[in-house]
């Protein structure tokens, strides 16, 4: 995997695959993850999109050799769960992608403009 023109500038994709039960080593720019060859299994792969800042291209306080969850909330926003996911990520230092119901914004705004 590898971004291509302006994204490839500016940003990084650093990706990690479970093959036998372990995640690989990060590894970014095409190179290759994990064993290569037909027939091998791969049961999951971890993707990170990163901002390039000279020497480093850790966006943020995100470190690709820490252990880490990708958290997608695609239901909502809803008046009683969302706060609650959105305390929990604040308390923590955690972040989520959000994907919102049209119609449930349009009945939540309040819970919209906390993000």
């Amino acid at each position: 995997m590898e971004l291509t023109g302006d994204l490839g500038t500016y940003y990084e994709v650093l990706y990690s695959v479970l093959q036998d039960s372990k995640w690989t080593d990060w590894v970014s720019d095409g190179a290759e993850a994990g064993t290569v060859g037909a027939g091998l299994r791969v049961d999951g792969v971890r993707i990170s999109v990163v901002k390039r800042t000279g020497d480093t291209v850790y966006a943020g306080n995100i470190d690709p050799n820490r252990p880490m969850v990708a958290l997608t909330y695609d239901d909502g926003p809803s008046p009683t769960v969302t706060p609650r996911i959105l305390n929990c990520l604040k308390e923590n230092g955690g972040r989520a992608t959000f994907f919102m119901v049209g119609q449930k914004v349009i009945k939540s705004p309040d819970v919209l403009n906390r993000w």
